[in-house]
């Protein structure tokens, strides 16, 4: 299976042929729903956690030049930096298309750790955590396996970056209906299509 990406439009393809991705998916079908947030506020939470994305990508990379991080997204690579020392995970893969194509859909984990098992793990910038979440690492698990059977994961688990340099602990989400739950937010968005 090959799997295509362009970071302008998050647009997918299997095989050359376009596919859905998890994020699309899900805001198609109401799960998540910005539609009461301003604009601009929106605006500016979408440009914050871009930039906190592509600062603990380079952090990981190593590549990251320190100097460049801008004093708005200080706070949360301080935040990432004290969540690895504390928990000291192994980095698998950073930011790496997957795909499901028995289910035919995309997604883009932000990370796949090892600590005490292999887990799927979500960065986000926002204010809380969102229930959408859940059902997100649920169809990035189901993505991942697919495109890695020789590398499963098990947990799921998101990484709450705080303004503040701090970061909420991580919980893994364990409920097994979160699969079921994405799986019928893809099959309502297959309806829509039609």
């Amino acid at each position: 299976m090959k799997i295509g990406y362009k970071d302008e439009g998050h647009l997918y393809t299997i095989d050359g042929i376009s596919a859905p991705c998890v994020s699309n998916i899900l805001q198609s079908v109401g799960i998540v729903d910005y539609s009461a947030v301003p604009a601009h506020i929106l605006e500016n939470a979408r440009l914050i956690g871009h930039a906190a994305h592509k600062v603990t990508e380079l952090y990981d990379l190593k590549t990251l030049d320190d100097s460049t991080v801008h004093p708005k997204i200080r706070p949360y690579l301080d935040a990432y930096v004290s969540f690895l020392k504390k928990y000291q995970p192994e980095i698998l893969f950073i930011e790496e298309p997957v795909a499901s194509k028995k289910l035919w859909f995309c997604g883009k984990p932000d990370r796949i750790y090892k600590m005490a098992e292999r887990s799927v793990w979500d960065i986000k910038t926002t204010a809380k955590l969102m229930d959408s979440v859940k059902y997100q690492l649920a169809g990035y698990k189901i993505a991942h396996n697919e495109t890695h059977p020789d590398m499963k994961v098990k947990g799921r688990y998101p990484l709450l970056l705080k303004p503040d340099g701090t970061y909420l602990p991580p919980v893994e989400y364990k409920d097994k209906l979160d699969k079921s739950g994405f799986i019928s937010a893809l099959n309502v968005f297959n309806l829509k299509r039609r």
